[in-house]
């Protein structure tokens, strides 16, 4: 089989723009054209001049009345989805990529807005979609500095370079005065010949052009009028479908910025933004734009023209397989676009939007809306309360019966003026005006407008328990209905937050896992447990298990957290037994602290993976060794007093033999003295005896 020719595939779009479900006036867009005017209140085009033109707006009332509780479910926790690890070793693994998709949906594209404008599109206009896309391009930045020292200035260069960026002085004032030729640093002030050599310098300043190569992933809610789809589609998601595409409107300068062709896409026709489609003129009807002018631009750039992205199965290498082809066309012509220097096709993995539908219809794309429910109810709403309002204006205002023979100019005067305590004045002596009020029909319009109120609260599940109670709805008698009917109307909201769980928000981030492995990012820097790392999403697994955190609304937070609270009785239970260990703790009292509203769950907690080991304790001895242990060492102390006793005698018997010793050593000293004594006594004696004979 021959290989598809570029004209053969350029027949093949056009042919499936014009049939697809949501080309030109078509009849889902003029549905959702009507569905946007109750939304907004429009008049329904039917109102009589001088009588009640109210509009109900029960559409909106309602929708804005699921919101609140639908967005609480899904930013109830910390994360919008998690990702269920497929085996013990894969728990961290899937924690990083919890986080980091987590991180890009919520900080790096404002997940809650996102959400909030795709669940009101689904809510409101049946279908609602969001497109997922690398963006690639170069982007072009100004920006001033002033005051600067040349250390500084070479900081700031030097930052902008370590970013890649290229960097382009477009101004440089102060510094000091360099030559035309010296070098980029020279010429900037910033570093001068010679260096400064503690003279002090002019603070510098400049301005700059920095261009950038941008890589980030994007998810963007799309208006529904911009998604065209094949009549034959019969599942709500994209995957298998024959034919997609997304009709967008962009200036000539965003084009050419994300690497069209110049020449090819300044010469497409411009056209008129608000008048594309009739959703579109409702849509921008508020804006009081004049529609002469804004469809003109003399300026080339910023001309604003209409480009097809297509996604459509289609065999163009003729080998009989029908691949998934991303083509740019633009202008109602349907031309093929070039890109980067070739023509703008390209194979695909998977179609890039996600739908949400909050009442799916089996075996059809498009479902119900919240709006389509309650439209014929606003209808009906808002013709009984304006015939209640003209009977009672009617009742306050009540015709006049006048005789006419005995009116007067005067009288005729007098009738027309309207304001009360008006005088009237007739002739003929005896009045003749008789007033004829019209029959009440206030109460019957009342008890329409409650049967009308209860149909809505059925098929909406919207009601006024859950909307507010006042005092009187707390009392003992009535609290056991009142909460049964809460209960009953949340039910139906909760269907709805599952289904878009299921249906739209689940697949989305299986589709954002899978774009980011085979993204052009080798790397992502965020903040995980208070640290800033680097973390490459090729290196992640294919996941097809995900749990995504729903029923966790307002309404339903008090019973989870009772529920939670005696499954952590049984887990204490089982603990004590080595039944459950600390991380099944952990995680159940992380799901409480969060249904309490707290986001930092270990601020209350601590992760027991992030707590170091206790040292072992050594082990318990023997209750029967411990008692010989006793009994031993009383025996030993026993022993060791008997000892004692001993030892203290011999060093009692010690010390009467010490001082025996001394003593008796004393006695001999005396005796020895005493002797020595005597024996000098007599020596001196025999001494004196021989002097005497001497002398004489």
């Amino acid at each position: 089989m021959a290989k598809m020719t570029k004209a053969a595939l350029e027949a093949l779009l056009a042919a499936n723009q014009s049939n697809a479900v949501g080309a030109l006036n078509s009849t889902i867009g003029q549905h959702r054209a009507s569905l946007m005017d109750r939304y907004n209140g429009e008049k329904y085009g039917d109102e009589v001049q001088d009588r009640s033109q109210i509009v109900m707006t029960d559409v909106r009332d309602t929708i804005e009345s699921i919101k609140p509780e639908l967005m609480d479910i899904f930013f109830g926790g910390d994360n919008v989805v998690e990702f269920a690890p497929q085996g013990a070793e894969d728990v961290g693994a899937a924690k990083q990529e919890t986080d980091v998709c987590n991180y890009i949906f919520q900080q790096q594209n404002n997940g809650f807005m996102v959400l909030y404008s795709w669940f009101t599109d689904a809510l409101m206009l049946k279908n609602g979609y969001v497109k997922r896309y690398w963006d690639e391009r170069t982007v072009t930045e100004i920006e001033s500095y002033d005051d600067l020292s040349p250390q500084e200035a070479m900081q700031i260069l030097s930052s902008i370079e370590q970013e890649d960026g290229e960097v382009e002085i477009i101004e440089r004032w102060g510094g000091p005065e360099v030559e035309e030729d010296a070098p980029e640093d020279m010429a900037m002030g910033m570093i001068p010949e010679g260096g400064v050599g503690g003279v002090e310098m002019e603070p510098i300043g400049f301005k700059l052009r920095i261009t950038r190569e941008l890589k980030q992933y994007k998810i963007e809610p799309v208006p529904p009028e911009e998604i065209l789809v094949s009549p034959l589609w019969n599942k709500l998601s994209f995957d298998g479908c024959p034919y997609v595409a997304h009709r967008s409107t962009k200036t000539v300068s965003e084009l050419i910025e994300m690497g069209f062709d110049r020449k090819q896409v300044e010469a497409l026709p411009e056209i008129d933004v608000k008048l594309q489609t009739e959703e579109a003129e409702t849509r921008f009807s508020g804006n009081k734009a004049d529609e002469s002018n804004i469809n003109s631009s003399t300026e080339v750039a910023m001309r604003v023209v209409q480009v097809f992205e297509n996604y459509i199965m289609a065999d163009r290498d003729g080998d009989g397989v029908a691949e998934l082809l991303q083509i740019f066309t633009g202008g109602t012509g349907g031309e093929i676009l070039k890109r980067n220097g070739k023509q703008a096709i390209e194979e695909i993995r998977k179609v890039p939007f996600n739908t949400a539908c909050p009442l799916p219809i089996p075996h059809k794309h498009y479902g119900l809306s919240m709006g389509e429910l309650i439209e014929d109810l606003q209808r009906l709403r808002t013709v009984l309360v304006r015939q209640m309002v003209d009977n009672i204006v009617g009742s306050n205002n009540a015709d006049i019966v006048m005789d006419e023979d005995k009116a007067s100019d005067a009288t005729y005067q007098d009738l027309a003026v309207t304001r009360p305590g008006r005088v009237i004045r007739i002739s003929g002596g005896i009045a003749s005006l008789q007033q004829l009020p019209p029959t009440s029909t206030a109460p019957q319009s009342l008890m329409g407008i409650q049967y009308v109120d209860s149909l809505r609260e059925e098929r909406s599940g919207v009601s006024k328990f859950n909307q507010g109670l006042d005092a009187n709805a707390l009392s003992k008698s009535t609290f056991g209905g009142t909460k049964a009917v809460m209960a009953a109307s949340q039910k139906k909201i909760l269907m709805i937050a599952r289904i878009f769980a299921e249906t739209a928000v689940a697949p989305m981030f299986q589709d954002m896992h899978a774009d980011l492995r085979s993204g052009p990012l080798k790397s992502i820097a965020m903040k995980l447990n208070n640290e800033w790392v680097e973390v490459d999403p090729r290196t992640w697994k294919s996941r097809t298990d995900m749990t995504v955190n729903v029923g966790l609304g307002t309404g339903d937070r008090d019973v989870q957290f009772q529920r939670l609270g005696m499954i952590l009785g049984q887990q204490k239970e089982a603990f004590a037994i080595g039944g459950v260990g600390p991380e099944h703790l952990f995680h159940t009292l992380s799901k409480m602290v969060e249904l309490s509203g707290f986001k930092d769950v270990e601020a209350f907690f601590p992760d027991p993976a992030n707590i170091p080991p206790k040292p072992e304790q050594p082990p318990q001895p023997d209750p029967a060794m411990m008692l010989a242990q006793v009994d031993m060492k009383k025996s030993e102390n026993i022993l060791n007093a008997k000892l004692a006793e001993i030892e203290i005698k011999k060093m009692e018997a010690e010390t009467k033999r010490l001082d025996m010793m001394m003593k008796d050593h004393r006695e001999r000293d005396l005796a020895a003295a005493k002797i020595e004594a005597d024996e000098a006594k007599q020596f001196n004696e025999r001494v004196d005896g021989v002097a005497l004979t001497n002398g004489r």
